[in-house]
């Protein structure tokens, strides 16, 4: 899912530099909006009723297109990029859990752009290829 940054910043005239959101995810437990951005590469929290930025974390790898899930069995959330062969796992507040090197276990190549995350902690992965990953977090 793809949109523009802006709409949610101009709701309280907000100035952000970027256009682009790689991807976007709703935090029922915390009433808010988590953004995947792109440029610069950062996750990005805002309130969703006023459109006010809470905060963001930089990440150290290249989203360009990336997708974002909460794994409900921790909370915390977790990243894929096609810019990387990795899945990350970082808490909320931008503190890296743990990396997966994904290319050990699975024919990728730098094709994920979509995760989301089931009540077990399968993870389910979105390829450009046309393919559906899964691995078990």
């Amino acid at each position: 899912f793809f949109f523009k940054q802006k709409t949610a910043y101009e709701i309280r005239n907000c100035d952000w530099s970027s256009d682009v959101c790689s991807s976007d995810l709703f935090d029922s437990s915390t009433n808010r909006l988590f953004l995947l951005d792109g440029s610069p590469d950062q996750v990005v929290e805002i309130n969703p009723t006023t459109g006010v930025k809470i905060g963001s974390f930089n990440l150290p790898f290249d989203v360009y297109y990336g997708g974002l899930a909460i794994n409900p069995v921790n909370g915390n959330l977790i990243i894929v990029s096609s810019q990387s062969n990795t899945l990350y796992e970082y808490t909320k507040s931008g503190t890296q859990v743990r990396t997966i090197n994904l290319s050990t276990l699975m024919n990728i190549d730098n094709e994920l752009f979509g995760v989301g995350v089931d009540s077990t902690g399968l993870a389910y992965l979105a390829s450009s290829r046309g393919v559906v990953y899964r691995i078990q977090l």
